[in-house]
C-alpha cells in the first residue's frame, strides 16, 4: 500500500485525489511518500523501498544509544544499540515491508538527540521546530510527543524559549495544513486526520493494547512490568524534585532534568504504540516505539541498580558483578539476532512466507 500511494504520488502529483474505486486514500502524511517515490528510479526500486527502512532503524539506533551515552557510559550506549536489533524477531521493526514506521522513528530519535545533547538555545529550537514538523507530517502520531519537547525547555526555566517553540511550531503546522488543504481541495486532512477517527477503534484499540502488552511480557521480556515499575518510581521521585524545587524558586541540576525528559519521552513512546494499535495487523508494527522506549528504559533501570549496589559499599563485588552481567546481556543480544537474521530484509518469497508464519504465531501468543 505505502509503494502504491507512492505510485499515486509520482505519476499524478496528487497524494489525496477524490475517492475513486481505483485509489485507496492515504492516512499518513505525505514527506514519507515524497521520499519513496524517488525509488522508481532505480530498476530494483522494492529492495531500494527496503532499504530505506533498515538505514532509518540503524540511524534511529545511533541515535538513542548516543543519547544513552550521553548521559551514562559507553556500555550501557552500546547494550541500547544491540538491544534495538536483538528484538528483531519480536517486532520485526518492518525491515521486510515497506512502512513508514522506520523513518518514523528515525526523526523521533534525531529530535531526542538534539534535545539532549545541546543546551537550550535560539538554534536549538529552530532545529526541534523543523525536526518535530518532519516528523509530525511523516506520521501524525508524533504529534503526542509535543508537549515533551516544550516542557523541556520549562524545566531549564527557558520559558521565552518554551514559548517560541510553541507558538512557532503552531503557526508552521497551521501554514502547512493551510496550503495542503488548498493543494488537495480539502482531502488532505479528510484522509490524515478525519478519516481514521470516523470508525470505532476505541475500545478495540485498549484491549489489542492491554493484549500486545501482555504478550510482550509473556514472549520476550519478562521483566518488563519490573522495569516500568523500578523507572516509575525513579520519575516520581524526581517530579518531586522538581515541584519542590519550583515551590523553593530553584533550579534542578541539567542531570536530573535530562532523566526526567528522557523518562517523560520514553513514556510518551508508550503511549503512541497503546493509541495506535488498532488491530491485530497494526498492533505489531505499533510495538515498534514501545520497544524503543525499551532502550531507553532498561538501561535507566541497570544504572539504578548499581546504584543500590554502591550504597551497600560493595565495589569489588559490583565490579564483578557488572562484567558478569555484560557478558549475559550481549550473548541473548547475540542469541536473539542469530534467530532473527536481517536477512530477511532481501525480497524473497520464501523468507517473506516464513515471515508471514512468523506473525500468525506472533499473534496466537496474544
Amino acid at each position: 500500500m505505502m509503494l502504491t500511494s507512492a505510485y499515486v504520488l509520482k505519476t499524478t502529483g496528487n497524494l489525496y485525489p477524490p475517492p475513486s474505486f481505483d485509489f485507496i486514500p492515504s492516512l499518513y502524511a505525505p514527506i514519507y511518500f515524497y521520499i519513496l517515490k524517488f525509488s522508481f528510479l532505480f530498476e530494483n526500486y522494492y529492495l531500494i523501498a527496503r532499504l530505506l527502512s533498515l538505514f532509518s532503524y540503524i540511524m534511529a539506533g545511533i541515535f538513542f544509544s548516543l543519547v544513552i551515552r550521553i548521559r551514562f557510559s559507553n556500555f550501557l550506549a552500546l547494550l541500547s544499540f544491540s538491544m534495538i536489533f536483538s528484538f528483531f524477531g519480536l517486532s520485526g521493526y518492518w525491515f521486510d515491508l515497506i512502512r513508514v514506521d522506520g523513518f518514523h522513528i528515525f526523526f523521533i530519535s534525531s529530535l531526542l538527540y538534539t534535545q539532549t545533547k545541546f543546551n537550550p538555545s535560539i538554534f536549538q529550537v529552530v532545529t526541534v521546530t523543523i525536526i518535530f514538523l518532519i516528523s509530525v507530517f511523516t506520521k501524525q502520531s508524533a504529534i503526542i510527543l509535543f508537549p515533551i519537547t516544550v516542557f523541556y525547555y520549562i524545566l531549564f526555566q527557558k520559558y521565552k524559549l518554551a514559548f517560541i517553540q510553541l507558538l512557532s511550531f503552531l503557526v508552521a503546522i497551521f501554514f502547512i495544513i493551510t496550503y495542503l488543504q488548498f493543494k488537495t481541495d480539502g482531502y488532505f486532512f479528510k484522509y490524515t486526520w478525519i478519516l481514521g477517527n470516523t470508525h470505532s477503534y476505541i475500545a478495540e484499540t485498549i484491549t489489542q493494547s492491554i493484549k500486545l502488552f501482555y504478550g510482550i511480557t509473556k514472549i520476550q521480556i519478562k521483566y518488563i512490568n519490573i522495569s516500568l515499575l523500578g523507572i516509575t518510581i525513579v520519575y516520581l521521585l524526581l517530579l518531586k524534585v522538581f515541584l519542590v524545587n519550583i515551590i523553593k524558586g530553584k533550579r534542578c541540576s541539567r542531570k536530573k532534568i535530562i532523566d526526567f525528559y528522557l523518562i517523560s519521552f520514553s513514556f510518551s513512546l508508550i503511549l503512541i504504540s497503546t493509541l495506535l494499535s488498532i488491530h491485530k495487523g497494526s498492533s505489531y508494527n505499533n510495538s515498534i516505539p514501545l520497544l524503543f522506549s525499551l532502550f531507553i528504559i532498561i538501561p535507566y533501570n541497570i544504572h539504578y541498580f548499581f546504584l543500590i549496589l554502591k550504597r551497600f559499599k560493595k565495589i569489588q563485588y559490583l565490579k564483578i558483578y557488572y562484567k558478569v552481567l555484560s557478558v549475559i546481556i550481549f550473548s541473548y543480544c547475540i542469541h536473539a539476532n542469530y534467530h532473527s537474521s536481517l536477512k530477511k530484509i532481501l525480497p524473497n518469497p520464501i523468507l517473506s512466507s516464513i515471515k508471514r508464519i512468523e506473525v500468525n504465531k506472533f499473534l496466537k501468543l496474544l
